[in-house]
């Protein structure tokens, strides 16, 4: 049981014990006049105790009544935002990466150019996407701190729509002319390596903003990406 539910429950148990106890004491006991002077007579006659008074018995369920009226409105407001939150979680876009289909693609001379395979595995749209990536060889193991990617002022916005699996919008391309023999380095594995690294911010339907960072390399001597240990993550 939740804390915002057994905060529900003891509260509708005081505010029922209070009931009962203010009928038992009318059924059983109850003031010996009702009269519009029993208060003054009950208050100078010394053979009456303060639990024989009505109207302390009253006080005390009003005063009862309205705190647990109290922590009954926060219990609920408590128990209603993690409804929401709980129907957003489920229902919000969750956009992730796939190494099965993402590639690269180089000719000798030139920049090489790179995509990624993207999915959004939740139930509502990813609204204003905008995604940066890059295309390097870099050392292995991976350099720390691990260069971020770089977002284009003017890239294309756009909206994913859940169980899409696409392509990246735009394939991205390295930023630089590799030469023959880091080419070679990064093919054997050893001291580099292909790095293909970015990352994709959006906003779910309820406004809420995320994102998704990836990191993939092609590993020794296997001509296919694996993601790298460290450098995928979310906001969750």
């Amino acid at each position: 049981m939740q804390e915002a539910d057994r905060k529900l429950a003891w509260s509708a148990v005081v505010v029922l014990a209070v009931i009962a106890i203010e009928l038992a004491w009318f059924l059983l006991v109850g003031p010996a006049d009702n009269g519009p002077s029993a208060g003054t007579q009950q208050a100078g006659n010394p053979d009456y105790s303060w639990w024989q008074y009505s109207g302390a018995w009253i006080a005390l369920f009003t005063v009862v009544l309205t705190v647990s009226t109290v922590l009954l409105w926060f219990a609920n407001e408590r128990m209603l935002r993690q409804a929401a939150l709980s129907s957003e979680s489920q229902l919000r876009a969750y956009l992730n990466f796939s190494v099965d289909g993402s590639s690269f693609k180089f000719v000798h001379g030139e920049k090489w150019t790179g995509q990624v395979i993207y999915q959004n595995s939740g139930h509502t749209p990813a609204v204003r996407a905008i995604s940066a990536g890059e295309l390097d060889i870099l050392p292995w193991p991976p350099p720390i701190p691990f260069p971020d990617p770089v977002f284009d002022a003017d890239g294309s916005i756009y909206v994913v729509h859940p169980g899409l699996r696409s392509p990246w919008i735009t394939p991205f391309e390295s930023r630089r002319v590799f030469s023959r023999e880091e080419i070679a380095e990064a093919f054997v594995g050893k001291t580099k390596r292909i790095y293909l690294y970015g990352e994709i911010r959006y906003s779910d339907v309820f406004g809420k903003q995320h994102f998704t960072r990836f990191r993939m390399m092609q590993k020794a001597d296997l001509a296919f990406l694996t993601f790298c240990r460290e450098g995928n993550e979310t906001d969750d």
